[in-house]
């Protein structure tokens, strides 16, 4: 039986990987919205994890407006 290996990645990585701010990553964590780790003092986050918090983000819904000040379809 063979295990995978699960990747990890430095707060400062997974900011890079999310394109935000590591500060950003510390106030995810602090609001459960991602689980961190510790290993030797340092904090990480598995590839798993940031997929798992990348699929729970909301769509985003455009607000763009057609000729005319209705929302819907633009030209």
């Amino acid at each position: 039986m063979t295990t995978k290996a699960i990747k990890y990645h430095t707060l400062k990585a997974a900011a890079d990987l999310l394109s935000c701010s590591v500060s950003q990553i510390y106030n995810y964590v602090a609001a459960d919205r991602i689980v961190a780790v510790k290993m030797d003092g340092k904090t990480l986050i598995s590839d798993e994890e940031i997929a798992r918090f990348q699929s729970s983000l909301p769509r985003m819904v455009s607000q763009m407006r057609a000729p005319g000040g209705k929302p819907g379809k633009a030209a």
